[in-house]
């Protein structure tokens, strides 16, 4: 299963969710403000993706620290 990974008021989040809705494919939403990853499921997408591909560096919360 598809497996989204964000926050309820990321735009890019937002659009995801919208396309697997209007496409009537399921997935499931994690909300990182409210879980967050952990060491152990970073180093599992960090064998598929690399950190540029994880982190959105043009986010706000990326730019606040």
């Amino acid at each position: 299963m598809i497996q989204i990974f964000g926050t309820k008021r990321c735009k890019d989040t937002q659009k995801a969710e919208r396309f697997f809705k209007e496409r009537k494919i399921e997935f499931q939403f994690r909300d990182l403000t409210e879980k967050g990853v952990s060491k152990k499921e970073l180093e599992n997408f960090t064998q598929f993706y690399s950190l540029e591909e994880l982190i959105d560096i043009e986010g706000k919360q990326y730019n606040k620290r």
